[in-house]
């Protein structure tokens, strides 16, 4: 019996099988016999890639504006909960802003009053002056923190080296404390009445009489200079005008109270804003631009919409019954 034929196996066709036996049983030329094998191989293999069933992506060529897996399908239930969500949020944010807005306002009338309170005791603010000074006080704030670091640095050699501390040295100039955090809103006077005491405890952060600026001298008095010049020129300022008012108001942070003038226009600015308050029923009766002229010389705030201009003026017919004024 012939041995088995190396390759033959059952999955082989029928030509490839033949040419195997004609090569195992015949002397044929070596060449013929590669050939059949070859051209059986061939033919075998191209039959089972023929068989195997191809699986491949089907790909969608629709153009979108996203790629497909950026896609989302939701379903009505979570769309109604997005809308409402989405309200939500929008009610808060326009909440925030009416409310940012009001604080606002409040925080600006209370500063215009106290200007004007602060005016009928030491006259019109003087920029000029007042931006001379800030820059004074921050070059002596610079010698002041160099001075501090020297003494702490002197302290501490002396300390290692066993010898006495030397002593302390006076304060150049007093050092502004560090601002823990901004203040709460409700922390913020809204009451527009001028404190004395605000301009007293300024006075203890500005630079000493004796510090002499490397930018040049101070700049005259009010009542002792003109126009300003450019920035080149010298002198800095024309000369005082022969008609200038005499200056009669006393030194930032010599006063201690509020004068009798500041009391009489407190009074004045509370009576008329008492007198010129219309009813509630009135009030309804108005649109929101009439609601808004009678209301804003009163110092109410007319910011947000006709029910927060109402109940701001509720509250003010409260206090004018209460005699909380």
């Amino acid at each position: 019996a012939a041995p088995p034929l190396l390759g033959a196996s059952p999955a082989a066709g029928p030509a490839l099988r033949a040419a195997l036996e004609a090569t195992h049983s015949s002397s044929a030329l070596p060449a013929a016999a590669v050939a059949a094998f070859v051209a059986a191989s061939y033919a075998a293999g191209s039959r089972r890639r023929a068989n195997i069933r191809r699986r491949a992506t089907a790909v969608d060529k629709t153009e979108t504006a996203v790629a497909p897996w950026e896609i989302e399908r939701e379903t009505e239930a979570e769309r109604q909960q997005r809308y409402k969500r989405e309200a939500e949020e929008m009610k808060l944010k326009w909440d925030a802003r009416r409310l940012e807005e009001k604080q606002s306002a409040e925080r600006r009338n209370s500063h215009r009053f106290k200007e004007q309170e602060r005016e009928l005791i030491y006259g019109p603010r003087d920029p000029i002056m007042e931006a001379y000074e800030a820059r004074m006080y921050e070059e002596a704030r610079v010698l002041e923190v160099c001075r501090k670091q020297r003494e702490v640095y002197e302290r501490i050699k002396a300390f290692k080296l066993g010898r006495p501390l030397p002593p302390k040295g006076k304060p150049f100039v007093n050092l502004k404390p560090n601002a823990v955090k901004p203040p709460q809103p409700n922390d913020i006077d809204v009451s527009g009445f001028y404190d004395p005491q605000t301009d007293i405890e300024a006075l203890k952060y500005k630079a000493p009489p004796t510090y002499s600026s490397p930018t040049g001298p101070a700049p005259p008095k009010r009542n002792e200079r003109g126009a300003p010049k450019a920035a080149w020129e010298e002198p800095q300022y024309f000369p005082a005008p022969p008609n200038q008012r005499p200056w009669n108001y006393p030194e930032v942070g010599t006063v201690t109270e509020v004068t009798k003038e500041v009391l009489t226009a407190r009074a004045a600015r509370e009576d008329g804003w008492i007198e010129k308050l219309p009813s509630i029923p009135l009030a309804r009766t108005m649109k929101n631009s009439e609601l808004r002229t009678v209301l804003g010389p009163t110092g109410i705030d007319v910011s947000g919409n006709r029910t927060d201009m109402l109940t701001r003026l509720n509250k003010a017919l409260q206090r004018q019954a209460e005699g909380k004024f």
